[in-house]
């Protein structure tokens, strides 16, 4: 019984002693902090509006670009600047992949209310039209979410390169 006693209580000096060794630099440690909180970039997600970019009390999504304020930052160094060039690109083509698929697919209903009738039926060019229009804007639909998510890995790697080059700075200050 006396071994399980000397074993916990020093199990419990060394849990304490870990912690007490952590808040040495009191001053540094919270001088990271507000320097996280100021200077680096954050990642939050909403349901409505998927990934946002939090950076200085500034919220922006990811879908349609960031605000000028983060691409300045972003632009900072070389090699997240390349990066972010990417994203943007990839963020530009998906969006038209995709609005123009949604805009092929939603005139479905369109085509087929102005068409004329043949003996109460479609004529055959009004449907071949009509598939072709829904099956293209379901391509391109495809097509924007493969090049939509690969710009938001190259956001994720933007943001990751971003705050590794800050906190190399900070360590260097």
């Amino acid at each position: 019984m006396k071994v399980y006693i000397k074993t916990g209580f020093f199990a419990l000096i060394l849990l304490f002693s870990q912690n007490l060794a952590a808040q040495e630099n009191v001053q540094e440690n919270s001088d990271l902090l507000s320097y996280y909180g100021t200077e680096l970039f954050q990642w939050s997600y909403d349901s409505w509006g998927g990934l946002n970019l939090n950076y200085q009390n500034q919220s922006s999504t990811t879908m349609f670009g960031l605000k000028e304020s983060m691409q300045k930052a972003l632009a900072s160094y070389d090699n997240t600047y390349q990066k972010y060039l990417s994203y943007k690109k990839k963020t530009l083509w998906g969006n038209i992949f995709f609005w123009s698929g949604y805009a092929a697919v939603l005139s479905f209903p369109f085509i087929m209310a102005f068409s004329p009738m043949e003996d109460d039926n479609f004529s055959r060019t009004t449907m071949n039209v009509t598939l072709g229009l829904v099956g293209g804007g379901c391509l391109s639909l495809i097509i924007s979410s493969f090049i939509l998510n690969s710009g938001r890995e190259d956001i994720f790697d933007v943001v990751n390169l971003y705050n590794r080059n800050k906190i190399a700075e900070y360590k260097n200050q």
